[in-house]
């Protein structure tokens, strides 16, 4: 759970423009290897034909990108024999950990765990299971929520239990998160004795107690049994020169995202949110494994998967992306990062301008800042689509569909 604040004098300026020419067609990267071009998400590395777990697992990793689940379980599950070296059996589980995750599949995602040496999340993952089992009911076929935009983050109202509050529309964040004095005025039932670690975006660590909403809305449309993590509200409170600069009562998280088709009017300060049909045929810019990224493209026709979290205040890039495009120019700058619990200062580097093909539009960065890769997980991460991209914009986000569309104000 990741906030990020510049510490630096300038600032990122971003412009979104349509564009003017047939979407290009994008350039292959040369990696060195299987391994590598695994570890960047790269599904058109050309695999040995004698290579079969390798090709088995690439095939996994496309079905995952377009949305296809079953169909990379399947594959992972089918062909577990042929996933003979440590390299594949780590891309394997985490891919199948991801599929679990994405589906709510709590047991499955413990098992697995437990077979590959456990770790606190596997205590996490029983507690959801023993939990009553999640429930989406639609009262109306479109639904509207109040949105603002505050310290770069969007803020949405929300119901919990009866009572009215304020949340972060977090598409960084794995799960929902309730602050631990609205938790106790909802009565939240926290699992006894179950207190668990988490980490944050600056390798600190945070209580938090595993919970569910019993009734969390947004506008009509009710979630029964919702899970989230109840953290500190010491820890929900971000500051700035000793003075607090953002209170939060709680965060939407991606566990709740994933269900709806939302739009992000900020000229109209609303929300909007309906149920999502699986339509075809469509090209999918949106995907998640581990993490939801955005495909996007150089402006050298270079992919670029680039993670999407309007947490963030601001989007960044992560070193990782020079093994894919060239700057002419770098900056030496020390940064900030504020996180759930806890601050750190680094020494990275800005880039004097980036262009990224998103979707139908360009977006250009100027003067935006490199951020920690550890801060992600499980893949490498080319950088970060943040909440400053969605400012002045109206923003549709499918991801059952796997579409990102942003829609310039006029």
């Amino acid at each position: 759970l990741a906030f990020l604040f510049v510490s630096c004098s300038s600032s990122v300026r971003v412009i979104v423009e349509e564009t003017k020419s047939d979407l290009p067609k994008q350039q292959n990267i040369s990696y060195k290897n299987f391994h590598d071009s695994f570890e960047h998400l790269d599904t058109l590395f050309a695999v040995n034909s004698e290579q079969k777990g390798q090709q088995f697992m690439q095939n996994a990793l496309k079905c995952m990108i377009r949305g296809s689940y079953d169909e990379a379980e399947a594959i992972l599950k089918e062909q577990k024999e042929l996933f003979n070296n440590d390299t594949l059996k780590s891309f394997s589980f985490k891919l199948l950990s991801s599929i679990y995750a994405i589906e709510s599949r709590w047991d499955e995602a413990s098992n697995l765990l437990h077979e590959n040496g456990g770790t606190d999340a596997e205590d996490i993952y029983k507690v959801y299971a023993e939990f009553p089992t999640e429930k989406t009911i639609w009262n109306k076929e479109s639904d509207t929520a109040k949105l603002r935009y505050s310290k770069g983050n969007p803020i949405i109202e929300v119901e919990l239990n009866g009572k009215k509050y304020k949340f972060i529309f977090d598409t960084g964040a794995d799960m929902s998160v309730v602050s631990s004095d609205v938790a106790k005025e909802c009565g939240l039932k926290l699992k006894a004795g179950f207190k668990n670690v988490l980490k944050n975006a600056n390798d600190g660590s945070v209580g938090f107690y595993s919970s569910v909403a019993d009734t969390l809305k947004i506008a009509s449309t009710a979630f029964y049994n919702h899970p989230v993590f109840v953290i500190n509200e010491k820890d929900l409170k971000f500051k700035f020169l000793f003075f607090t600069v953002l209170k939060i009562d709680g965060i939407i998280g991606w566990n709740l995202i994933k269900q709806i088709r939302v739009v992000l009017d900020f000229k109209n300060e609303q929300l909007i949110l309906t149920k999502p049909e699986k339509k075809s045929n469509f090209e999918r810019n949106l995907f998640w494994v581990g993490y939801p990224y955005l495909k996007c493209l150089s402006d050298g026709n270079v992919v670029l998967n680039m993670g999407f979290d309007t947490g963030a205040d601001m989007s960044a890039f992560t070193l990782a992306i020079f093994d894919k495009i060239s700057p002419r120019k770098l900056d030496e700058c020390y940064r900030k990062v504020y996180s759930v619990a806890g601050e750190t200062e680094y020494k990275g580097v800005v880039m004097p301008e980036l262009k990224l093909l998103l979707a139908d539009k360009i977006i250009t960065f100027n003067n935006i800042y490199s951020v920690p890769e550890r801060i992600f997980k499980k893949f490498i991460i080319d950088g970060v689509i943040g909440g400053d991209v969605l400012e002045n914009t109206v923003t549709e986000i499918d991801f059952i569909n796997g579409t990102f569309r942003i829609y310039i104000i006029k």
